[in-house]
């Protein structure tokens, strides 16, 4: 079976990105793999020499879940009206 992975950082041009690659699913019978990196450290480098600590890397997580989740269902309502004979899962 055929897999497209959609690596996606949630802007508008990643979002279009991801509905041509279910359009692109749908025409070649492969299924799609949404994913989205998120970088967890104990704090951020601004500059060079001062540190910015990121407290919550639960909440960017959440987020992170949160945005996928919203991106897969927008993909699965493109899927669903689709004529085609095939849906990509």
């Amino acid at each position: 079976m055929k897999n497209i992975l959609v690596l996606t950082d949630f802007t508008i041009r990643s979002i279009n990105a991801a509905e041509f690659a279910v359009q692109l699913a749908i025409q070649s019978k492969a299924n799609i793999i949404l994913c989205n990196v998120l970088e967890t450290t104990t704090s951020l480098t601004v500059g060079t020499e001062m540190k910015w600590p990121v407290v919550e890397n639960s909440a960017f997580k959440d987020q992170s879940i949160c945005d996928l989740t919203i991106l897969d269902n927008r993909l699965k309502k493109i899927i669903a009206e689709s004529e085609a004979p095939f849906k990509p899962d």
